[in-house]
C-alpha cells in the first residue's frame, strides 16, 4: 500500500501543476494521503514510502489547489476585461443601417 501512496504522491505532484488537468491531480493526492495515513498505521509494509508518499501528496494536494484556484481567478479576471472592452468598442460604432435589399 505504500508503493501505490508513493506512485499516486509522485503523479498527483506532476499533474497538479497544469491547468486542466490540475484537479485530477489534486484528487490523485487525495487519494494518496488517505492511503499514506493507512499505510503508517498498517504493522505490515514499509512505513518510510507512506510517511513520504503522504508529505509528497500533501505538498501536491496544497500545491494543486493553490495553482487551480489562481488560475481559475486569472481568467474570471481576463473574461471580465474581455467583456469590457468589447462593451466599451460597441459604443463607439456607428448605428447600423436597416438592411436594405439590392434592386
Amino acid at each position: 500500500m505504500s508503493v501505490a501512496a508513493m506512485v499516486l504522491a509522485i503523479v498527483g505532484l506532476i499533474l497538479c501543476w497544469f491547468p486542466f488537468v490540475g484537479w485530477l491531480g489534486v484528487a490523485f493526492a487525495l487519494v494518496e494521503v488517505i492511503l499514506g495515513v493507512i499505510s503508517m498505521k498498517s504493522a505490515a509494509g514499509n512505513k518510510g514510502l507512506g510517511i513520504v508518499g503522504l508529505v509528497v501528496g500533501a505538498i501536491a494536494l496544497l500545491g494543486g489547489a493553490i495553482v487551480q484556484t489562481v488560475y481559475i481567478v486569472a481568467v474570471d479576471k481576463g473574461l471580465d476585461a474581455y467583456q469590457e472592452a468589447t462593451a466599451e468598442d460597441s459604443k463607439d460604432l456607428p448605428p447600423e443601417a436597416p438592411f436594405s435589399p439590392r434592386q
